[in-house]
């Protein structure tokens, strides 16, 4: 079993952890992100991240949710397994203490899959593709002004919002900035598609909650006054054009999380993250 390993250079633990990685695994089995070159030898094997996949049958993610996020959007079906050294983690379930235990698992090949749906974001006029684990976010930026926002699903108008931007989810991203701006949170295994408005004009606006095999396209307008980012996840973003549509549909792809049998459950996870008894 070989393992690719990913992680925030900026998290001052990193290098004590990777030390304690390469302690575990024999060098033959361990690959490393590029940009994890700071805490690494000379002798250690580096590629890019986008190269990873090809050198690794298990990827290991040191850091928060958004490293996790890093990983997944280059796994290409790989399992990813998430190690917290952030301040919040939804996705990153596995403790620093937990890292030797976790690790021997991998190695003996004693883990299982949980997969998570994906959302695809296409915009024709680039022909750019955008996929996220979280969410695709649309929302006016360097502005302290609305947008036009109409949104249509399998070819029937949902909605014209007035908004600072609207968020469509996924079940797991159902918890990130979905949560932050009033939206639901749902159960992360369902098959779903939840489109939450920014800070909508009007009151009555409220988030809902779709099948994911639903076509979704969303029209913008600021009148060329403001500038609208489209963003996947937080991290792969854009500007887009005045009036310029964004066609969003289930990826036919999954990413799969490593679990282990004493793994926290979603409900134990919540709780914790949220405080709540």
């Amino acid at each position: 079993m070989k393992i690719g390993v990913t992680g925030n250079p900026k998290k001052k633990e990193i290098g004590s952890i990777l030390k304690e990685i390469k302690e575990i695994v024999p060098g033959e089995s361990l690959v490393f992100d590029e940009e994890l070159s700071p805490f690494l030898d000379d002798g250690d094997r580096k590629v890019s991240i986008e190269e990873l996949p090809m050198y690794a049958d298990v990827l290991l993610s040191f850091g928060g949710d958004g490293t996790l996020l890093r990983t997944a959007r280059y796994s290409h079906g790989l399992p990813v397994a998430g190690v917290n050294i952030g301040a919040l983690g939804f996705l990153t379930v596995f403790r620093v203490d937990e890292v030797k235990k976790l690790v021997k698992r991998i190695l003996d090949n004693d883990f299982k899959i949980e997969e998570r749906m994906v959302l695809r974001a296409y915009r024709p006029e680039r022909a750019e593709e955008f996929i996220a684990l979280n969410d695709i976010s649309i929302r006016v930026t360097g502005s302290s002004r609305m947008i036009d926002i109409e949104v249509e699903t399998g070819g029937e108008l949902l909605n014209k919002y007035r908004a600072d931007g609207v968020i469509v989810a996924t079940p797991t991203g159902s918890t990130a900035y979905n949560l932050a701006a009033g939206g639901p949170i749902v159960y992360p295994g369902m098959k779903a598609i939840i489109i939450t408005p920014i800070c909508a004009h009007t009151l009555s606006v409220r988030p809902v909650i779709l099948p994911s095999n639903i076509y979704l396209k969303i029209t913008t307008s600021s009148k060329g006054v403001e500038k609208i980012l489209l963003s996947a996840d937080g991290q792969h973003e854009a500007l887009l054009e005045d009036g310029e549509s964004i066609e969003i549909t289930e990826c036919h792809n999954r990413v799969k999380l490593v679990r282990l049998d004493d793994t926290p459950g979603f409900f134990e996870v919540l709780r914790k993250k949220l405080g709540w008894g």
